[in-house]
């Protein structure tokens, strides 16, 4: 009421719509007009009450803008951890991932080496495989020469005997004689 009796007097009035703030310059005249002066004070009630609204609301949206202000800096905060943390899982899997290529290069190379053990062992046992072989094929060789060398050798003593008993029978004969 105040600022609108002290427009009155200097002969300046204040017109507000919602919108926009505008001012309008009063005659003395007009400023004593009592009808005038009623719906001025009107206007002045009005735009009172919506500078008290307007104030409100700007203290809600400063406060809300304190609040917003608190919640983005939680969220980057929050933010900040999770890339950290995100770097540092992401570390992990590409150390686990290296690991995971130096293992499987490294079970390759021993599938080859052993594969390389196992082909030589199995040529070592194809070749004792063969050896074996002429081995046996040389045992029964042997085998059928000793039976050979026996049976010979039977004979043999067969005649040496034969042959002494006909000396003993000789030697008889001719002391008989």
């Amino acid at each position: 009421a105040s600022v609108a009796v002290a427009l009155s007097v200097l002969g300046a009035g204040l017109v507000v719509n919602s919108n926009d703030v505008s001012a309008e310059v009063l005659t003395r005249s007009q400023a004593s007009n009592p009808e005038t002066a009623r719906k001025l004070s009107e206007e002045n009630a009005r735009l009172e009450g919506q500078k008290t609204k307007l104030q409100r609301e700007k203290e809600e949206a400063e406060l809300a803008s304190v609040v917003l202000a608190e919640v983005t800096k939680g969220l980057e905060a929050e933010n900040k951890d999770l890339r950290s943390d995100l770097e540092a899982v992401s570390d992990t899997l590409r150390v686990s991932s290296q690991r995971v290529s130096d293992l499987t290069n490294e079970a390759a190379k021993k599938d080859q080496e052993n594969l390389d053990a196992l082909n030589n062992k199995n040529k070592q046992i194809a070749e004792l495989a063969n050896e074996n072989e002429g081995l046996k094929e040389d045992l029964a060789k042997a085998k059928e020469e000793k039976q050979i060398l026996d049976l010979s050798r039977k004979g043999t003593r067969r005649d040496l005997d034969a042959s002494r008993e006909a000396k003993k029978q000789l030697e008889a004969e001719h002391q008989k004689l």
